[in-house]
């Protein structure tokens, strides 16, 4: 299948299985057109069909974990024994779908992508400003901010905004333009940054354990190491923690991971062409269908002495 201009799929053009299910995992078929499909036992995992139209759709036993369906419209759909682990469908309008079989007991609904900002104690940009003047003054003035648990997706410009060393553990970010963010030391463990621009943003030193980054857009973003001068003179590193991060399907390409942690990380189909990995730990990381080109192999293993890599890829690492 190939998506048309305007948001359409036609051609007979697409992937299938060995046993002839289509598969589309992974796919940016956002806003997509795909009114009266016919996809029985189709594979969407990973994909973003967030805003697609999928109304009247035959979707009976297709798979869905972890796809973005926030915000599509499922009217009508036949949606029998689909799958749907770790979906996203807050937004999602399935007025007179099929649903018998289907289970969405761990599928992530408006409920379960955290509190509200209007719960917050002040307006978020009176909390922002009070952030900005804490960083500013290195904690003589204002505070730091704390958002672990809020639902962020309609907040606004954060992109603009130093938000250096902000607690925001479980998190929801999902689609947030956050393109040269300043997120240094941020403690972001856990949250999600599904769909999310974070190209160019510098994420030194951040915390980002367990966090979820399905389909990002990390380009030329900066994870290495802070390096900070201590009162004796000597540096201290402070490394980028991505344990056991999720980060299947990202753009991962001209990205600074010098030193990361990326201990059981899931990099299955990431593209890390000309990433620089010098001295990061991959122990135990998962990069199945990663794509990579010489010269980030060549820096990676450079460095490394005792690091192993754990791979399912049917073609070899080095």
């Amino acid at each position: 299948m190939r998506r048309q201009d305007d948001g359409s799929l036609k051609d007979a053009v697409h992937n299938e299985s060995p046993h002839g299910y289509t598969l589309l995992n992974g796919t940016n078929l956002n806003a997509a057109k795909l009114k009266g499909l016919r996809a029985q036992n189709a594979v969407f995992s990973d994909a973003n069909l967030s805003h697609a139209d999928l109304e009247n759709a035959n979707l009976e036993s297709a798979n869905f974990d972890g796809a973005n369906l926030s915000d599509s419209n499922l009217k009508g759909a036949i949606l029998n024994y689909a799958s749907m682990d770790n979906t996203l469908i807050a937004g999602a309008v399935m007025h007179g779908t099929q649903k018998m079989g289907l289970n969405l007991t761990k599928a992530f609904q408006e409920q379960q992508m955290g509190k509200r900002l209007d719960e917050l104690e002040k307006p978020l940009q009176r909390l922002i400003e009070d952030h900005v003047s804490w960083v500013k003054t290195a904690g003589k003035s204002g505070n730091q901010l704390n958002i672990s648990g809020y639902d962020m997706r309609d907040a606004r410009d954060l992109h603009t905004h130093n938000l250096t060393a902000v607690h925001a553990v479980q998190s929801t970010f999902i689609k947030q333009d956050l393109r040269g963010a300043c997120l240094q030391s941020a403690l972001l463990d856990k949250s999600d940054f599904r769909d999310c621009d974070l190209r160019n943003a510098d994420m030194r030193a951040a915390k980002l354990r367990g966090t979820v980054f399905t389909r990002a857009k990390l380009a030329g973003a900066d994870l290495s190491a802070l390096e900070i001068k201590k009162r004796d003179g000597t540096n201290r590193i402070i490394k980028t923690d991505l344990t056991g991060a999720d980060l299947r399907y990202t753009d991962l390409t001209v990205i600074d991971l010098r030193h990361a942690i990326l201990v059981n990380a899931d990099l299955r189909h990431a593209r890390l062409n000309n990433a620089d990995l010098s001295h990061a730990d991959l122990t135990g990381a998962n990069i199945d269908g990663a794509s990579w080109m010489e010269q980030t192999r060549a820096r990676y293993f450079k460095h490394q002495k005792i690091v192993h890599v754990l791979s399912h890829s049917k073609r070899p690492f080095y």
